[in-house]
């Protein structure tokens, strides 16, 4: 089963397509959902790609974002089990260059925090930093003790927001999937 998803905007005097892509379902009883097309703030296209595969015991999210005008590359594998503890390896590519960043977090879903957790940041495969996460915030460290700068601290934490916003944006994509029980 295929369901065709466009979102496209009327207001202006040319309609505008935001978002077009295609949720499909591979043959039960596997609950695996593919997720492929893109999506636009009207100037630039990111293309993109998801598998979602649902167990009793964990959801799983890879997903992979292009920017071809920009030659960006994301790439993420998400994970969600019961307990709530996300786990992310979460890639940035740009030319030649490469930032990671793997760790987990256990949200506080009494709090509406996020909750305590960690995540270790390497660039090109070295070293760079270390997000800590606790109900208070964000801390950030030095790889071997090495200062951030504010611009380094601003970057991280916007590598922490948007590797779990990636993982949030693809499961509510393919909610109609879902909601259509797919």
């Amino acid at each position: 089963m295929v369901l065709a998803v466009a979102v496209v905007g009327t207001t202006g005097a040319t309609p505008v397509t935001y978002a077009s892509y295609t949720v499909a379902r591979v043959t039960a009883p596997d609950r695996v959902w593919t997720l492929a097309g893109f999506v636009t703030d009207g100037a630039t296209i990111l293309n993109l790609t998801s598998t979602l595969m649902s167990t009793s015991t964990l959801l799983t999210v890879q997903t992979a974002v292009d920017d071809a005008a920009d030659g960006l590359h994301v790439s993420e594998t998400a994970t969600m089990p019961p307990a709530w503890k996300q786990g992310a390896d979460f890639r940035l590519t740009s030319g030649t260059d490469t930032l990671e960043a793997t760790g987990t977090l256990q949200p506080d879903t009494t709090g509406h925090t996020w909750g305590n957790g960690s995540m270790t940041v390497t660039l090109n495969g070295q070293s760079f930093a270390t997000i800590t996460v606790a109900p208070s915030g964000e801390s950030y460290a030095g790889a071997s003790g090495a200062q951030l700068t504010s611009a380094d601290r601003q970057v991280l934490n916007s590598l922490f927001a948007d590797s779990f916003s990636l993982f949030g944006a693809m499961t509510v994509l393919a909610d109609a999937g879902w909601v259509l029980n797919m």
